[in-house]
């Protein structure tokens, strides 16, 4: 049955939003909500649009993770489940409607609803994130590869982690304050690029960052490997 969307001319969807408060910055980390943010990252959609393919969405990332057919199964969420949550993320200010669903031969209309940003930038949730196992993990690893690029006995992982955690932080500050002093001119550069593009191009930034600032942190790491 065919339909047509309007959307409100009133509502502007933001280019960039910064997320600094650590209630809202969980929500995204959370996995019952973070899947709609996936979702909605393809425009304007209806709850019935939503659930269809976040429950796509999170089956795909179970099957990454190995899960069975009864866990996969509950991962699914009922379109009553994902109105509840959209009502949650609209009253955090994080989602919004946006127009309205038309289809043909009806006189109901669905609510369409987006996200309020087009890109989400979020300050890190936790103080000291290099310390999770994973990190210090791959902070193991990277230490063993500096031992031989370096010809030095492996730098403590502890130590690896107190400098990226400055060289991160330092990074992070340096993005907040071109969002926040160049708003208008951040939100044309990412007005036409995907999240993938979007995600890179902020990568690429932090690696010249440390480019432009290495003797900054040169101290620091002689220090680590002397």
């Amino acid at each position: 049955m065919g339909h047509k969307d309007i959307l409100d001319d009133s509502f502007k969807q933001e280019e960039v939003r910064v997320i600094r408060d650590p209630k809202l910055v969980k929500i995204f980390y959370d996995e019952s909500y973070a899947p709609i943010f996936w979702v909605l990252r393809s425009g304007p959609m209806t709850v019935k649009d939503i659930e269809h393919k976040y429950n796509k969405v999170v089956k795909s990332k179970g099957l990454e993770r190995g899960l069975g057919k009864k866990d996969l199964e509950k991962l699914e969420r009922s379109d009553k489940s994902i109105y509840r949550y959209i009502k949650e993320l609209s009253k955090a200010g994080l989602v919004a409607p946006a127009g309205h669903r038309v289809v043909l031969g009806k006189t109901a209309t669905e609510i369409l609803y987006v996200r309020i940003a087009k890109i989400f930038y979020l300050k890190n949730i936790e103080d000291d994130n290099w310390r999770c196992n994973t990190c210090m993990k791959h902070l193991s690893i990277a230490s063993e590869m500096l031992s031989l690029s370096r010809g030095i006995k492996p730098p403590k992982p502890e130590k690896l982690a107190e400098i990226m955690a400055k060289i991160e932080s330092d990074s992070e500050a340096e993005i907040f304050r071109v969002f926040e002093e160049k708003k208008d001119e951040v939100q044309e550069i990412f007005s036409d690029i995907t999240f993938t593009d979007s995600d890179r191009a902020l990568y690429i930034f932090r690696i010249l960052y440390l480019a432009l600032n290495s003797g900054k942190y040169k101290e620091m790491v002689e220090k680590l490997i002397s």
